[in-house]
């Protein structure tokens, strides 16, 4: 058998393979075709081997609708190719609220009304509507939504009743405030300080804020915080009451 040939390069001689066969050379990458056969691998790897998505739920679309802060005729249409169920028109309430956009959520709170006689609000949502009722003052409204608090027996529920004594706190209604708190059980302490801001809010009720302030110090049922004093100092300093502002 013959040697292989070498060819001389600078005075070192490679050897050369016999039948003209060459060697690849050193570091060489991946042929064209070699990457198109890998594109192809991969691409029906992720088809045929990827999990399987899960169906979209209605609330993931009503959340992707309503956090782009488009007007209400852009979204109502849409909302019409939605399921139209409680938990839909739930989700949209909610999220109108979460956004700040009161006016928005009570329209399509009176719009489910009217749609359908089967539109039967829980506490989550009732609780949503008093909130967007509480930052536009709506007390006429919020009186209603209190008859219907009370008829769909919410009444012992904490959150609507957080709510209501908000509305009626940050509306004025003081009377009605005084009369909600007195019938409530239990008061963390932020029920005590929403009926010690709804006060705080005219020089004409500063005795009824260190009232508020003193039974709330008295029954051992919550103790004051840090919002509770930002609300009772200013009190304190206008009545020129040093003792109770060492208290708070």
């Amino acid at each position: 058998m013959a040697p292989p040939t070498a060819v001389v390069d600078g005075g070192g001689a490679v050897p050369q393979p016999q039948g003209g066969r060459q060697q690849p050379a050193a570091g060489g990458g991946f042929s064209f075709t070699g990457i198109i056969r890998m594109v192809v691998f991969w691409y029906f790897a992720s088809k045929f081997f990827s999990p399987a998505k899960k169906p979209t739920e209605p609330s993931a679309l009503v959340s992707n609708l309503f956090h782009k802060s488009q007007p209400m005729s852009h979204w109502l249409s849409p909302v019409g190719m939605l399921q139209r169920n409680f938990k839909t028109w739930a989700s949209i309430i909610r999220s109108l609220c979460v956004d700040s956009r009161h006016n928005e959520a009570l329209s399509f709170y009176q719009h489910c009304l009217k749609d359908s006689a089967a539109f039967k609000p829980d506490h989550q949502v009732l609780a949503a509507i008093l909130k967007s009722c509480s930052a536009l003052l709506a007390s006429n409204l919020g009186k209603c939504l209190h008859s219907c608090v009370v008829k769909q027996g919410h009444d012992s529920c904490h959150f609507t009743n957080k709510a209501l004594l908000n509305l009626y706190a940050k509306c004025g209604l003081l009377d009605d405030c005084q009369k909600m708190f007195d019938q409530l059980g239990h008061c963390d302490p932020v029920i005590w300080n929403i009926v010690l801001s709804g006060f705080s809010g005219s020089s004409k009720h500063d005795t009824d804020v260190m009232r508020v302030f003193r039974t709330m110090h008295s029954s051992g049922e919550a103790m004051p915080n840090s919002v509770s004093a930002a609300i009772v100092l200013p009190v304190c300093a206008r009545m020129g009451n040093l003792n109770a502002g060492k208290m708070a």
